[in-house]
């Protein structure tokens, strides 16, 4: 693991709400507010609002993204988890993590958001 992404993976487990930006079609890039969260030493962001979510798909159709924080920009990639083990673990990481923010955890234990769990890694 590079130096670089050890920081980034210490920014998206500590940090409250994270920015992404993800690649705009047209050019460009737009940064969306998210919640992350480290299992077993590896980041994970979810959509709260599934995939359709339009940073979402943008991030899976480029398989990338960046990671915006006070200490500058970190590009990523990112990959769909599927196995229903992970994912849980991901729900247990946000219960923990967001345990003060009940009403605004709820729709990322949801089907409609577990689905669109995204592992972060190096680019």
């Amino acid at each position: 693991m590079t130096p670089e992404f050890a920081a980034v993976k210490d920014y998206l487990d500590t940090a409250n709400t994270i920015r992404i930006a993800t690649p705009l079609a047209s050019g460009g890039e737009r940064e969306t507010p998210i919640w992350s969260v480290t299992v077993d030493d590896v980041p994970y962001v979810r959509s709260a609002y599934g995939e359709g979510s339009h940073w979402y798909r943008r991030a899976t159709r480029a398989g990338r993204a960046t990671i915006v924080s006070d200490r500058g920009r970190h590009p990523v990639a990112v990959t769909r988890v599927d196995d229903e083990a992970t994912r849980a673990a991901v729900d247990d990481a946000y219960r923990a993590k967001y345990a003060r923010e009940a009403s605004s955890l709820q729709p990322l234990l949801g089907e409609t958001s577990r689905v669109t769990t995204l592992r972060i890694g190096e680019p």
